[in-house]
């Protein structure tokens, strides 16, 4: 029995003497089998991830490709520049206005909306051409020239309102600092909006120059062709000079008219007729601007003054005041002061007139002031909301010198430009 025992025991001794260095093989087999596969795995992954890199990369330049063939077969519906056109930009503001005007010779006070849009675009092309265009509301007529204002529901219930184009030019600027402009552009003459209302837009050639502190500005306009007569056509040349130097401004100008460019207003509201009795008076006008702009580190500041008189006015004319009594050359000058302030956000002016009635064509004039023939005062202030939108009110007390007729103007504006 003891002898059996001995036999079993030495069996599995021999047997765990003879296998351990089997069983160490093969774990070590095991393991390195072990590290060959997740080399494999890594490899793998690093290939699949470079797959699918390199798809990715195909597919976005796939879609590219499609948007950019896309874009090219739809190119008569989209929004494209001509090959010598570098770039375009648009611009524009929108105004609503409340309006109170209130006469004391009469019961004619009058309260009205009024609306104000604009939409202007400047291409420049590689040829060093800019061709500028512009569009408005306002209507259509003898004065439609210095106003752009379009009221609520003035004809009918809710109507719409009316989209004019406000000017077309073409400029080319030259070296050496001249520049010529043809076609309908914003008036390029100093002033303070009196004598040509900050609306009118000539029509005709300027040729400007502009070098170190001094310009000159000269152009050829057609003024008003009323009639199919050739020889009725309103013409007028101009010519100012002028320095820009330390903030201060200084413009000396003369405007000819000829003949034709006296008409009766009040013949021609319904319209010009051959019949129609044109007015005598000439308009040959000589025009002086100074103005003064500064600053502090508290607010900035201008002043200015104007001055023009009519040379053309003599007492064998027919006076734009209207009535025999009113005599041409006693109506010939004006005269306008004012002052401004800027305070952060905020803006301040007033402004004195005093425009006799034949100092300047009257359907040119600036018709916020009062017109020609009258004296008085203008107040405004502005205040900047944003960047973009502003409010503004306007004031003006102004006394008719024929009649002594006072008639006062409020405006309430908001403004957004875009």
């Amino acid at each position: 029995m003891l002898i059996k025992k001995l036999s079993a025991i030495a069996a599995v001794a021999g047997f765990c003497t003879f296998s351990t260095p089997a069983v160490a093989n093969e774990t070590a087999n095991l393991k390195a089998m072990l590290e060959k596969q997740q080399a494999q795995i890594e490899a793998l992954s690093q290939k699949l991830e470079k797959q699918e890199t390199v798809h990715n990369e195909a597919l976005t330049h796939y879609i590219k490709n499609e948007v950019d063939r896309a874009l090219a077969d739809s190119s008569g519906s989209l929004l494209t520049l001509g090959s010598n056109v570098e770039n375009l930009t648009i611009k524009g503001d929108l105004r609503v206005r409340f309006e109170n005007r209130d006469r004391d010779t009469s019961d004619d006070e009058r309260n009205r909306w009024r609306q104000r849009f604009r939409l202007g675009m400047v291409w420049k092309t590689n040829e060093g051409w800019e061709i500028g265009a512009g569009l408005a509301t306002g209507g259509t007529g003898y004065d439609s020239a210095t106003s752009t204002n379009d009221t609520y529901s003035e004809k009918g219930a809710f109507e719409t309102g009316d989209i004019n184009l406000d000017y077309a030019y073409a400029k080319h600027k030259f070296d050496g600092g001249v520049s010529l402009t043809l076609g309908q552009h914003k008036n390029p003459y100093v002033n303070s909006d009196i004598m040509f209302d900050s609306d009118a837009r000539p029509v005709g050639a300027t040729v400007a120059y502009a070098a170190d502190g001094f310009f000159a500005t000269t152009g050829l306009y057609e003024v008003w062709n009323y009639s199919k007569d050739t020889e009725d056509s309103a013409k007028m040349g101009a010519l100012q000079v002028g320095m820009e130097a330390g903030g201060f401004t200084a413009a000396l100008g003369y405007f000819h008219y000829n003949s034709s460019a006296s008409v009766d207003l009040g013949d021609l509201e319904d319209g010009y007729d051959d019949s129609d009795e044109l007015g005598e008076t000439d308009f040959n006008i000589v025009h002086a601007y100074a103005e003064y702009a500064g600053k502090t580190d508290s607010f900035k500041y201008a002043l200015f003054a104007e001055y023009f008189v009519n040379m053309g006015a003599d007492k064998s004319g027919t006076s734009q005041g209207g009535g025999d009594s009113i005599d041409p050359e006693d109506e010939d000058s004006a005269i306008v002061l004012g002052a401004e302030v800027g305070i952060s956000d905020f803006k301040v002016s007033y402004r004195y007139h005093d425009t006799e009635a034949d100092s300047a064509p009257a359907y040119l004039v600036d018709g916020d002031f009062g017109g020609l023939g009258t004296k008085g005062h203008t107040f405004k202030l502005g205040y900047k909301v944003t960047k973009n939108f502003s409010i503004g009110t306007f004031y003006r007390m102004a006394e008719r010198q024929s009649d002594d007729r006072e008639e006062d103007l409020f405006q309430l504006d908001f403004k957004y430009k875009f």
